[in-house]
């Protein structure tokens, strides 16, 4: 599925050297290792580079869970001043849905919004509150540069919300997508003004990908 934006090319090419060079720092390099205090007998006989590679990993998804769901929370303030929507509730750990959301007070109608990474591999633990008239996932492409958001997002849309709508008959509304801030994009995506927003999401949740500042 086509998307308006794309990972640097350039930067995606580097990857593979990359991985090659830190994989193999025991024999490309072992005087830099030395230097660090690393010996090369252990590098990957004793799991050195692998426990350092998942506890890198640990600590980026922790940072990323605060920033995504910080992100979509900025978001909802912007529409909640737009007047967009009533008001909204960040959950607990203990919910399977992220953000409980007030539409609209009159006829009153609540949303729920559910934050996920960019291969939505989670979303088999997520549930559609009984009270949502409208159940949202919203998916961050801010992982691995490997694969274009394009991938990602027909993962998420083919491969587990198809499956999760298939097989345990979940009900999804819409699914939004948040890709990387490019500084340099090949593509200029798309900007939504107020006036726009006003009049295609009044009284409903389906918002803009964007933070505050994408609306002009």
């Amino acid at each position: 599925m086509p998307l308006p934006c794309m990972n640097d090319l350039h930067a995606v090419k580097q990857i593979q050297p990359t991985m090659d060079l830190l994989q193999h720092m025991d024999t490309y390099h072992p005087d830099v290792l030395k230097g660090r205090g690393i010996q090369s007998a252990d590098y990957h006989p004793k799991l050195v580079f692998r426990s350092a590679v998942e506890s890198i990993r640990g600590t980026y998804i922790a940072s990323s869970l605060t920033q995504r769901q910080g992100l979509v929370a900025q978001t909802l303030d912007v529409l909640r001043d737009m007047r967009l929507i009533v008001d909204y509730k960040p959950q607990t750990a203990a919910q399977r849905f992220d953000f409980e959301v007030l539409i609209s007070a009159q006829p009153r109608k609540m949303g729920a919004i559910e934050v996920k990474g960019g291969e939505g591999n989670s979303i088999n633990i997520s549930e559609r509150p009984l009270w949502a008239n409208e159940f949202i996932f919203w998916c961050h492409l801010d992982g691995a540069i490997v694969n274009q958001p394009a991938h990602g997002a027909g993962a998420i849309i083919f491969n587990r919300v198809s499956s999760e709508m298939i097989k345990r008959h979940k009900h999804v509304d819409a699914i939004s997508h948040k890709g990387f801030p490019l500084r340099n994009p090949p593509a200029l995506m798309p900007q939504v003004s107020r006036k726009e927003a006003r009049k295609t999401w009044r009284g409903s949740m389906y918002f803009p990908l964007a933070s505050a500042a994408a609306f002009d």
